[in-house]
Parts: C-alpha cells; sequence; structure tokens
C-alpha cells in the first residue's frame, strides 16, 4: 500500500466517497476533508478502493473546496470601491458584503453624511454573513481596490430614455474616472451609469485604461429577466435557460431567440415538446416585459435597485474568483455587424484580468439586422459623447 503525500492540497467534501472507478492502481489523486491539517491519500485498484486520512502538521492546506454559496469565501480577497452611495450603490454595497463577494467595500458619494450613513447601516448587517468591512471613503481610499463600480449620474426621470441621460452624465463623469485613474491606476473599471454602453465608451476615453479592464454592466441584467421569463413559461428553473438579450442595454436590445435553449434543446423546440409554444403573442409579451421592465419599475417606485445590484454582484464575483464566466456585459469592439469601435453586449469571458475574450453567437438573418442597428444607434450617441469629453479635456489643457 502506498502512501501519496501532496504539499498542495485541494479541498473537496466527501473524499472517501470518490468513485473508485476513476482511478487506477498507483495513481495519486488530490482529496480532502472539511477539517484538519492536511491530507494524505492512498488509491489502489478499483475494487480495493480505499482512502487513508492522516495527519500532517507541517501542512496546511490554503485553498478550500466548499459548496456552492462558501466559494463566494474566495472573493474575501478583493476590495471594492463603489462611486455613488444612492440606491443603486448601497444595494450593490449590501450584495457584496452579505454574499461574501468582498472583503472590503468603499463607498464615496458627493454627500458624504449619505455614505457614511450607508456604510454604517450595511456594516450592521455584515456579521450576520460574512464578517467584512464597509466603509464611507474618499478617491484616497480606492488605492488597492481591485474593482470600482461607477454608479453615480443623474437619475432617470420616468419617461426619459438612457441616452437622454447622456450629456448630463458624461460631465459627471469628467469629475469621477481621473480621480479614480489616479488613485486606483490598476483597478478594473465596472460602470453602470446611464446610457451604460456609451458612459462605457466615455470611461474609457478618460481613464486611458486598456478596454479591457473597462466594463459596463450591458445586458447582464436584461438577459436574468429574458431567463426569467422564460423559465416561467417553460416551467423551469431560469438558471437552466441559456439565452442572452444582446446589443444596446436600452430600448435597442436585441433578445436572441433563435439560439437560447434549456436542456440542449432549443428553447423554441423545447416549448412546442411541453405544448407550451411562444406563439406571437406570448413573445411580444416577453419581449415588452424585458425590453420595458425598468420603464415599468421606475414609473411604480422611482428607481431600479435590486436587480442591477444583483448584476454587479455577479460580474465583482467572476472577477475576484476568475472564474472566466460567460456574461452579457459590455465592452469596446473593434467591429460589430459592420459597425466600428462600439461598446455593446455580446457574450463576454470575465475574469481576473477583466475581459479575457468575446464570443460572436450564431444568430437568425433578423437579429443580426436588429444587432446592427443597435450598433449604429450606439455607435452615433457614443460619438457624440466622447466630442464632448475630449473638448472638455482640451479645453482644461489649455487653461491649465
Amino acid at each position: 500500500m502506498k502512501i501519496y503525500k501532496w504539499k498542495k492540497i485541494t479541498l473537496v467534501q466527501n473524499a472517501h466517497r470518490l468513485n473508485p472507478a476513476n482511478y487506477f492502481e498507483g495513481a495519486p489523486f488530490q482529496a480532502s476533508i472539511l477539517a484538519g491539517d492536511a491530507v494524505g491519500a492512498i488509491c489502489k485498484a478499483k475494487k480495493n478502493f480505499s482512502v487513508h486520512i492522516k495527519h500532517m502538521n507541517f501542512l496546511r492546506p490554503r485553498k478550500v473546496a466548499l459548496n456552492a454559496h462558501q466559494t463566494s469565501l474566495k472573493g474575501k480577497k478583493m476590495k471594492v470601491g463603489i462611486i455613488g452611495a444612492g440606491s443603486v450603490g448601497s444595494a450593490t454595497a449590501f450584495a457584496l458584503i452579505m454574499r461574501g463577494v468582498a472583503r472590503k467595500v468603499v463607498l464615496i458619494d458627493a454627500n458624504e453624511k449619505k455614505a457614511q450613513a450607508e456604510a454604517m447601516d450595511i456594516a450592521h448587517a455584515a456579521p450576520f454573513a460574512y464578517a467584512n468591512k464597509v466603509k464611507a471613503g474618499t478617491y484616497e481610499d480606492l488605492k488597492g481596490a481591485e474593482v470600482v463600480i461607477v454608479t453615480a449620474g443623474a437619475n432617470q426621470k420616468p419617461g426619459e430614455t438612457r441616452i437622454d441621460l447622456l450629456g448630463r452624465n458624461a460631465k459627471i463623469f469628467e469629475s469621477i474616472i481621473p480621480q479614480v485613474a489616479k488613485y486606483a491606476p490598476d483597478t478594473i473599471l465596472l460602470i453602470t451609469s446611464n446610457p451604460a454602453d456609451i458612459m462605457t465608451e466615455v470611461a474609457i476615453k478618460l481613464s486611458g485604461f486598456p478596454r479591457e479592464r473597462v466594463i459596463g454592466s450591458g445586458t447582464v441584467l436584461d438577459t436574468s429577466r429574458f431567463r426569467t421569463l422564460l423559465g416561467y413559461h417553460l416551467g423551469v428553473s431560469p438558471k437552466s435557460i441559456h439565452a442572452n438579450v444582446l446589443g444596446e442595454h436600452g430600448d435597442s436590445e436585441v433578445l436572441a431567440w433563435s439560439n437560447g435553449d434549456a436542456g440542449s434543446v432549443q428553447i423554441e423546440e423545447l416549448a412546442r415538446m411541453e405544448n407550451k409554444p411562444f406563439t406571437a403573442d406570448v413573445k411580444a409579451h416577453i419581449d415588452d416585459c424585458v425590453r420595458n421592465a425598468a420603464y415599468k419599475i421606475i414609473d411604480g417606485k422611482g428607481a431600479t435597485f435590486y436587480g442591477i445590484a444583483g448584476a454587479l454582484c455577479q460580474i465583482c464575483q467572476a472577477i475576484s474568483n476568475n472564474e472566466y464566466a460567460i456574461l452579457t456585459v459590455s465592452t469596446h469592439h473593434d467591429d460589430v455587424e459592420g459597425v466600428k469601435d462600439v461598446c455593446l453586449s455580446l457574450p463576454t469571458v470575465v475574469g481576473k484580468r477583466g475581459v479575457h475574450g468575446i464570443i460572436y453567437p450564431k444568430l437568425s438573418e433578423s437579429e443580426h439586422n436588429d444587432l446592427r442597428y443597435s450598433a449604429q444607434k450606439i455607435k452615433e450617441y457614443s460619438d457624440k459623447a466622447v466630442e464632448i469629453v475630449s473638448k472638455d479635456l482640451e479645453e482644461g489643457l489649455k487653461s491649465a
């Protein structure tokens, strides 16, 4: 009987229940326990499989792979700054703390009293989840932050489109982004201020960061809304639905019906199999509920914040854990359907460095056309925003 010892041990639950059929005689495997200082293990032939646990006090395991909820513990290493302590900023801070995604959250707001009150309130909830820290601070406190989330901006009024917010929020970003770049030059910028796609382009211009380190929240929330409604209709968990919303986070977004699936079956085919077809009326209803959700929520309570807070938390977790998760965040693209240099949402691989890659999905002809229109619309306004910012920067240099 051979005993194998490892200096680096990955912990998993129920190591003694590992299937011996997966191993051959004499082949070491990584086993673990949830308590104890270290693990030694042996693997014999398939029928005589056994595991011996021995204490080796000179080893201490550093990585613990726990259950799905507890894996977010790895994110405790990350410091996150949030610019804007309004509804979205404070809800995001709360989500990050309660899910254990960040070990420290710094809230920054022009209204310091508001930021301090929100930080204090959230800090009092932290002991019920993870003993992480949240505080109000200044831009200087962003030093060492792996991610800085920008939620600050003018509020979207009832009936106002995200595009209408452009001029006001571009000016606000001129006072924020350079400060973030000064004190956290190695951070990943996560933009959620509306219009999110255009403000992501503005943030790239103002920060001077590599574009893979400037991410917009994009259609991550819209995709969640889409999957939720599809799941309700099909009678399955939204987590088992793979369908995306592409393009603008706004009125021209594209619901990609053609490539959506559940259980490796195309969603429309599955709907027919379950005798729950996606009729024209059903599709129109789902489209309206996804595309106009924000307007309906704003009309009812003045702002949306829980959904976007969940989306931002998911993006931060992908970065913290280096998950290489595929999320429909907004990033800069050289070319989308013939439109050059535009920020919009496509399935994107997100990890520790920010954007690691883009996955261009298969689309129907009508979806290609709709995505082209969405890209053209964003491009038109983002060029105007960049022009405003560039002009202001030139005037600032002249006055200096």
